[in-house]
């Protein structure tokens, strides 16, 4: 059955990775060339500052490159490249770009009320690795822009590989999981589609680290999952049962 796991995340994501921006070591030597490299960086996404504000985007672009740097010289399985929030502090971007308060829902909807009618099938025989983007069951990424809270600048940022970072269990993203792997070194990851446009993450995409120990999952990603069921195969649209609904 073709189904797609909507998830909602924690705070993750502002630096990027397939049409990321890269830069050179001699370039963070000075303040002379780290400022050449903010202009270069302006250039490449197109990112307007006026004159007066220029200064204080400089300073967090600093910041950021500098984590960046010092984050990939680390032996992770991913590593981070500046995409176009890179002039932004954590706080600004979770305010302007993540704004889905998944908890205060949860809380108005009260208890769970599931149908209980799913069930598993054939779950002992799944296949090693699924990826629904190539059966033509996902749409294309979409760029929902301003929304209103992620808060760890890693993902925040751009990156590349499997992301197996800290972001805190606090949900206030949604995404979907389209898919999921394993890469060569044995690290399985959920393949996952994000809404800011096909130039953040790996088109639009990140692989995010899957079967850890904690039951919420990396991110949160397993604690309010949901996905689409087919109510009715005369009349698709047939009111939904009560049981069924989820306004999350």
């Amino acid at each position: 059955m073709k189904k797609l796991l909507l998830i909602f995340l924690s705070s993750f994501l502002i630096l990027q990775t397939v049409r990321g921006f890269d830069y050179h070591d001699n370039e963070l030597e000075s303040e002379e060339s780290l400022s050449k490299l903010y202009d270069r960086w302006r250039s490449h996404h197109s990112v307007p500052r006026s004159l007066h504000e220029r200064e204080k985007r400089f300073n967090v672009f600093r910041h950021n490159v500098m984590h960046v740097h010092n984050t990939n010289k680390k032996n992770k399985p991913y590593k981070l490249k500046l995409n176009k929030f890179a002039d932004l502090t954590v706080h600004e971007f979770r305010n302007v770009y993540t704004g889905s308060n998944i908890k205060h829902h949860r809380m108005l909807q009260g208890p769970r009320r599931g149908s209980k009618r799913f069930m598993y099938e054939n779950s002992t025989r799944v296949p090693s690795s699924v990826d629904w983007r190539e059966k033509g069951a996902v749409t294309e990424v979409k760029n929902q822009g301003q929304c209103g809270k992620y808060k760890t600048r890693s993902i925040m940022l751009d990156m590349k590989g499997v992301f197996t970072g800290h972001c805190g269990t606090e949900l206030n993203h949604g995404v979907a999981a389209v898919g999921y792997g394993s890469d060569s070194h044995g690290r399985k990851y959920w393949i996952v589609r994000n809404s800011w446009g096909p130039e953040w993450g790996e088109g639009g995409y990140i692989k995010l680290e899957r079967g850890i120990d904690d039951s919420e999952g990396r991110c949160g990603i397993a604690m309010e999952a949901s996905y689409p069921v087919k109510l009715s195969s005369s009349n698709p649209n047939a009111k939904e049962d009560d049981d069924l609904k989820d306004e999350l």
